[in-house]
């Protein structure tokens, strides 16, 4: 058995229902006892983006800045 998958969820925006869109994706994830996911509302937190096995994004309008997506270059370019 391996140990847990770390993985990052993005669930952010002001227009839109973003709590039901979080929960929803949650959900899923919880039928992944492997996956543990740390939950944020915007980019700012790059060590834990660049530190996570996997991720995923559901925002609107919020966009990532140049600085989470270079640490997600980073992280793809070495587990590649």
């Amino acid at each position: 058995m391996t140990g847990p998958v770390a993985a990052y969820l993005v669930a952010g925006g002001r227009y839109h229902d973003i709590d039901f869109a979080r929960c929803e994706l949650l959900k899923l994830l919880g039928e992944r006892e492997e996956i543990r996911t740390r939950v944020a509302e915007d980019y700012r937190d790059v060590e834990a983006i660049a530190a996570a096995a996997a991720g995923s994004r559901c925002t609107a309008p919020t966009r990532c800045s140049s600085s989470p997506r270079r640490a997600c270059a980073r992280r793809a370019a070495t587990t590649r």
